[in-house]
């Protein structure tokens, strides 16, 4: 039925080569997992033991990567707040800090865990979808990191002595929303940068080695693959990042509207000028069912910010009403008192007036007029 069924469907002989193409590598990749199957299961104990061992070890090669990334996305937002009011090109570059540190961590450490999945020895679908995991992890929880880096910073996580007015470091971060939308904004505009010179400085450059070039190098780099899991990854995390900096810079979804607008046009020139067909490909059923989960995890990360900020704002506004009151509260006790003590005070110098003039005070008085009748 494979062999001899046709496909109506299909019209014109590019989408007939489409289709057997796709049927040729779900073909393939059924054969091979069916085939390193069988292989698992002739290993030996010992091989099967040398196995785990090696993929339990690449494994904590790929979190220790990942969590370098992490400590890097911290330390580089902390030394970024630190330098903030510097000026020039210095300046330009502290305050991008944490952009350049993300977004170079998400283009190279992805990379890096693909090469190291290479000796896993997984099976194709299984390779992809580590793939993919570890690089959805890099990306939501670098942004998750730079959240938790700013809130700390904010919020005194060190030294409440400075958020003791306003529950919030006031001095440091007077508006601290905006602050907020300024790293979201600089997150948008750094990673539509770096997409469109990773197309013109490096794709186009490599297609053109390729094309003119004939020796062993080209034939092994060959054109770039255009890949769609990992593209499509790149969409949700700009939406991820859009949601997550709509509440403090409401013009974010339409710079975000422009920048896939123009990254679409380039990556389809791209797409037909310099890529070749991917060699593995991402099942259809497991690729949505994959990317509509990553996109609710990129929704409830956002989600969770924007309630948790919110509800930040509010409980700021209450403390710093109740600290006010309670100010002035005890300043009125305390003046109740000064003028409880200036009329003691006036008291005792109009006594001591009255008997240096000899008049009779208030007490002298009372005892004169009861003095006779006694």
């Amino acid at each position: 039925m494979v062999f001899t069924g046709w496909e109506y469907g299909c019209q014109g002989y590019r989408a007939t080569k489409l289709k057997q193409k796709s049927i040729h590598y779900q073909l393939q990749v059924d054969l091979e997992e069916e085939r390193l199957q069988k292989k698992a299961l002739s290993l030996t104990l010992g091989q099967t033991v040398g196995l785990c061992s090696l993929r339990i070890f690449l494994m904590l090669v790929s979190l220790a990567l990942i969590g370098g990334a992490f400590f890097g996305i911290f330390q580089a937002t902390v030394f970024s707040q630190a330098k903030v009011g510097a000026e020039g090109i210095l300046g330009l570059f502290w305050v991008y800090l944490p952009s350049i540190v993300i977004t170079t961590g998400n283009f190279v450490v992805p990379f890096m865990c693909d090469q190291i999945a290479l000796f896993e020895r997984y099976s194709p679908s299984t390779t992809i979808i580590m793939a993919l995991f570890r690089s959805v992890f890099l990306r939501m929880i670098s942004l998750g990191v730079l959240l938790f880096t700013l809130w700390s910073q904010i919020t005194c996580f060190r030294n409440s002595k400075d958020c003791q007015l306003c529950q919030y470091n006031n001095k440091e971060y007077p508006c601290w929303e905006t602050r907020v939308g300024q790293e979201m904004y600089k997150l948008a505009l750094f990673d539509f940068l770096i997409t469109i010179a990773m197309l013109i400085l490096v794709d186009f450059p490599r297609r053109l080695f390729v094309d003119h070039c004939s020796c062993a190098l080209t034939r092994w780099v060959g054109r770039q693959e255009f890949l769609v899991p990992p593209n499509v990854l790149g969409l949700v995390y700009g939406q991820t990042v859009v949601w997550t900096g709509a509440l403090f810079c409401p013009l974010l979804p339409l710079i975000n509207t422009l920048k896939f607008f123009i990254l679409f046009y380039c990556k389809k020139v791209t797409l037909f000028s310099n890529c070749r067909p991917a060699v593995k490909t991402f099942r259809s059923t497991t690729s949505t069912i994959f990317f509509l989960v990553v996109l609710l995890f990129g929704w409830g990360l956002a989600l969770v910010a924007m309630i948790y900020s919110l509800a930040h704002v509010v409980l700021c506004y209450v403390a710093a009403l109740a600290a006010v009151y309670g100010k002035s509260v005890d300043l009125l006790k305390a003046q109740l008192k000064l003028e409880g003590r200036d009329k003691q005070f006036l008291v005792k110098q109009i006594e001591e007036l009255s008997r240096e003039m000899g008049v009779p005070t208030r007490a002298q008085a009372d005892t004169f007029d009861t003095g006779p009748a006694n």
